[in-house]
């Protein structure tokens, strides 16, 4: 595990930043911006290099990010204390990294907000590439696959295994917490046993989303009626949030959590 701070370096109050898949250090556009408001407010801003960056996803887990995330904070309370402030922000995949350590992790109690930056579902988004539907044949062909083998590079550019693809693209998979197909019943399932602060930011113009038109609808029906999260909605922001107005949006969103 390697983590890169800026900002406020001795501060006790850190917001622990986790990209998406292919993600790595800066790959945000606006992390530059994120990190010198941090410091304003004397905030430490940590981006953690999982083992799972960048192409290395494709081996590796939830599981093994929460790994090292743990190793992450025990590090911090070890050598610095406990943290007066923690505050974990996920980018696309890292939201379901977030939802998976607040609901399994050892060391959740350290964690005081989470901010969920473009909660989209990769199970819908993979169903609209030509490719996937005869991967999920593949993984499901024989029953002398094990989950650690390979999918075959003639179906996948990515090395990725049989267990890590089905986690992605299997309905109701550890890592399916985000499409809106889901039930009332299976979100409940998903987040009732987390008691951490959820902010929600959703990209109306989310390029990964196939159809837009039901971020409103899903995000209304999970915050509602079944958390009573703080949600926001940038109407004119792509996934990854480039344009400098939405970016402005997001910064004082964040400023609110912080004061």
């Amino acid at each position: 595990m390697v983590a890169f701070e800026s900002g406020c370096l001795s501060s006790s109050k850190y917001l622990i930043f986790i990209g998406g898949l292919t993600d790595g250090l800066n790959s945000l556009s606006y992390l530059e911006t994120l990190s010198e408001m941090l410091e304003s407010f004397g905030y430490c801003l940590i981006q953690i290099l999982l083992r799972s960056c960048y192409l290395q996803y494709g081996f590796h887990s939830l599981q093994t990010d929460l790994e090292d995330l743990d190793s992450l904070i025990e590090k911090l309370v070890q050598e610095r204390g406990q943290p007066t402030s923690l505050i974990l922000m996920g980018h696309s995949t890292g939201c379901q990294d977030i939802i998976y350590f607040l609901k399994h992790s050892s060391n959740k109690q350290h964690v005081t907000h989470a901010i969920l930056q473009g909660p989209v579902s990769d199970r819908e988004f993979g169903a609209t590439e030509s490719k996937t539907e005869d991967i999920l044949k593949y993984c499901r062909s024989s029953s002398s696959l094990s989950p650690n083998d390979w999918i075959p590079h003639h179906l996948s550019d990515v090395p990725i295994t049989i267990s890590r693809f089905l986690s992605l693209n299997e309905k109701n998979s550890i890592e399916d917490v985000f499409s809106t197909d889901l039930t009332n019943d299976e979100l409940s399932n998903i987040y009732s046993s987390i008691r951490t602060p959820l902010t929600w930011i959703f990209s109306i113009k989310d390029q990964y989303v196939p159809d837009s038109s039901v971020i409103s609808a899903f995000a209304k029906r999970l915050v509602n009626e079944l958390r009573h999260d703080t949600v926001l909605f940038l109407s004119n922001a792509d996934h990854g949030i480039t344009s400098k107005d939405d970016q402005q949006l997001l910064i004082e969103h964040i400023k609110k959590i912080l004061k």
